[in-house]
């Protein structure tokens, strides 16, 4: 064998099976990591590895059978047909996680993101009703003009503009009750503004204008939103940070993403219930657009998630490497065939003859 080893045919032929050794684990790999994380979801973790090694194998044998088949893959439409669907789809699966997967998870954060950062905007703009903010507009500076009256230092207290005042506040709110007594002390008019100030918002909170549009409501709902985003938000930014640190995409990231997402339609919906515009404006997202996160490493949304992103460069660069990672595995066992029958024939093994001694019976 050395002295095949020896001729031009024999170094080629041991270039082509060097190069086909550490190729066919780079091809396995490929095909069955593609493979465990299309199924892993279906069959759990030792039957995708089961399955996983299983196509793998049926991959890489396939590739042989038409490679070292002088008809090529014309004369094997079938086994190729086969190859392809599973050797394409497990290292499509596996550009895709390893390549593309961190971009398309950090675009679900950036849709998240940009949901939540929408929701207390539109609660801030339904609590500027024109008649609730008319109200206040004619509130507001009674309020003040009172305020100053009972401090005015020249004639500090309830005194009859105080009283004047008061009367022009009760067009609005009926209920406002002036108190008892006409003291001059002034020590104590800081807690009496405290207390008309008290009594006026008590009164527009609960008059009709307030009433019927729900403002109490609306400022919960507003606080609970601006909270509940605040929260959320931290817990995209943080979430983000995992995965640009490499937090593994299925166990850590599309759980907790999961999670935002449910939150963000509970909010959306109660947000949707209580505010008129957002009830009517049929472009008012109820989710957070996580399908292609979600469809990252299914068996069954792969295609639609290749589909989904044809519109960008690298996708066809994925799909480009899945055909080449056959072709090229294909065309290493054809050449290695070609190379074998090209080798020099073997010299017949010369087996020392020991000569039979006669006896003279």
């Amino acid at each position: 064998m050395s002295a095949l080893h020896e001729t031009a045919e024999g170094r080629e032929f041991g270039a082509t099976r060097a190069t086909l050794v550490p190729y066919s684990i780079i091809f396995l790999l490929l095909v069955g990591y593609g493979w465990y994380h299309l199924v892993h979801g279906s069959v759990g973790s030792i039957g995708a590895l089961i399955v996983a090694l299983a196509l793998a194998a049926s991959a890489w044998n396939l590739a042989r059978t038409i490679g070292l088949d002088a008809h090529g893959v014309a004369g094997n439409a079938i086994f190729f047909t086969m190859l392809m669907l599973i050797s394409a789809l497990g290292v499509l699966n596996t550009a895709i996680i390893q390549l593309e997967g961190k971009a398309i998870f950090n675009e679900a954060l950036d849709g998240a993101t940009r949901r939540f950062g929408d929701l207390p905007v539109l609660m801030r703009q339904a609590l500027q009703n024109k008649e609730v903010e008319a109200l206040r507009a004619r509130i507001a500076p009674l309020r003040t003009q009172l305020q100053q009256e009972i401090l005015n230092p020249r004639n500090c207290g309830e005194g009859p503009e105080a009283v004047r005042i008061i009367d022009e506040i009760r067009r609005d709110l009926p209920g406002l009750v002036r108190y008892s007594g006409n003291v001059r002390d002034c020590s104590n008019n800081k807690a009496i503004i405290d207390m008309y100030f008290d009594q006026i918002e008590t009164l527009m909170r609960g008059s009709p204008v307030y009433l019927r549009n729900n403002v109490a409501e609306m400022e919960a709902l507003s606080a609970r939103v601006d909270s509940e985003a605040k929260n959320e938000l931290a817990r995209l930014d943080q979430l983000r940070t995992e995965l640009n640190n490499g937090a593994s995409l299925f166990q850590v990231v599309r759980p907790r993403l999961e999670e935002i997402a449910g939150k963000y339609q509970s909010l959306a919906l109660d947000v949707k219930k209580a505010v008129p515009a957002a009830a009517a404006d049929s472009a008012f997202p109820l989710q957070i657009e996580i399908e292609s996160a979600r469809n990252v490493g299914e068996l069954g949304h792969l295609v639609p998630l290749v589909l989904s992103r044809v519109d960008k460069l690298q996708t066809w660069f994925y799909i480009g490497a899945s055909l080449i990672a056959d072709v090229g595995l294909i065309a290493l066992f054809a050449r290695l065939a070609a190379q074998r029958r090209r080798l020099p024939a073997r010299a017949p093994t010369r087996r020392d003859s020991t000569p039979e001694i006669g006896t003279p019976w």
